[in-house]
């Protein structure tokens, strides 16, 4: 399932069915957090981890490399550079869903033939 940015929130995340993937924008500034290492001997359940770097940090990173993947774009076949990081949970979406985090850099476009380049915000 894919959807816009509205409706990737805690209410449409919690109550999907089994076996289903969503596929939606998040904000930029959004805390995610990897998987615990460790559970503790005694006490609480941990459920999160350490915080995982937000998407627009990951997309500045440059540890982490970009990698290539083919798509269809604008009625075309694309070559975007994406990075991607999983498995990540996220407060919203609660516990029983794991989540991967995939950033595409900024896709460059002409807004006529002789145009400059332009480029599209990161997704």
């Amino acid at each position: 399932m894919v959807v816009d940015g509205l409706y990737t929130n805690s209410t449409v995340l919690r109550e999907l069915p089994e076996n289903t993937t969503l596929i939606g924008r998040i904000r930029g500034d959004a805390k995610l957090y990897h998987l615990p290492e460790a559970q503790p001997d005694k006490g609480r359940h941990r459920v999160y981890g350490t915080q995982a770097p937000t998407p627009k940090a990951l997309l500045l990173c440059e540890q982490t490399p970009f990698e290539t993947v083919k798509a269809m774009w604008g009625g075309e076949e694309q070559v975007l550079r994406v990075k991607k990081l999983a498995p990540l949970r996220w407060r919203p979406a609660g516990e029983a869903h794991q989540l991967q985090l995939v950033c595409i850099a900024p896709t460059r476009y002409r807004l006529s033939k002789n145009s400059t380049l332009l480029y599209r915000q990161p997704a």
